[in-house]
């Protein structure tokens, strides 16, 4: 198995409803939970599914959360798309390097801002996490509150710094 092959998980990672159950203290989703990938044309690293459980009691758990979960899935569909499919394996292995490595930084610096709460930062709300590490390979994920209604910016869109200064803080030195 590798981050790159298609599994029996959420959205066709090797993560399962039950790592994401067992994530949230072992609550049960319910037999009617719903799961949405929300992730298409945005990232080639990771899935990202919308997950509505089906809860059978009120815990205060969330009514709907997103997952992030690390594979090369997308990355490997927009290869079929472009004709480039035949990908070497040795660099797809380089490549589950690079995308272990930065899954397992976006989890520490998460951490970090949680734990030095700034204030003036705006964050989401993190429910749990997974890194990978030795004794687990291929199955790392953000759980954070799902926000409806954000305006996704591509990487090549222009974006006008008058759009941005309202949610950016300039401090003089």
């Amino acid at each position: 198995m590798s981050l790159h092959e298609l599994s029996d998980g959420i959205l066709g990672t090797n993560v399962s409803l039950k790592d994401i159950e067992e994530a949230f203290g072992g609550a049960e989703f319910g037999e009617n939970v719903k799961v949405s990938n929300i992730s298409e044309m945005k990232g080639f690293m990771s899935r990202i599914a919308l997950i509505e459980p089906d809860w059978k009691i009120d815990t205060g758990l969330p009514k709907k959360f997103a997952v992030k979960i690390s594979s090369q899935l997308a990355f490997m569909e927009v290869s079929k798309l472009t004709g480039k499919a035949d990908i070497e394996e040795e660099k797809l292995k380089k490549l589950d390097e690079n995308l272990k490595m930065f899954n397992n930084r976006e989890v520490d610096v998460y951490n970090l801002l949680n734990d030095l709460k700034f204030p003036e930062i705006p964050l989401i709300k993190i429910y749990a996490t997974r890194k990978f590490s030795e004794s687990n390979p291929l199955k790392a994920f953000i759980i954070s509150e799902y926000v409806e209604n954000i305006s996704n910016v591509k990487f090549y869109n222009k974006v006008d710094h008058k759009t941005i200064l309202p949610i950016i803080r300039i401090t003089e030195n």
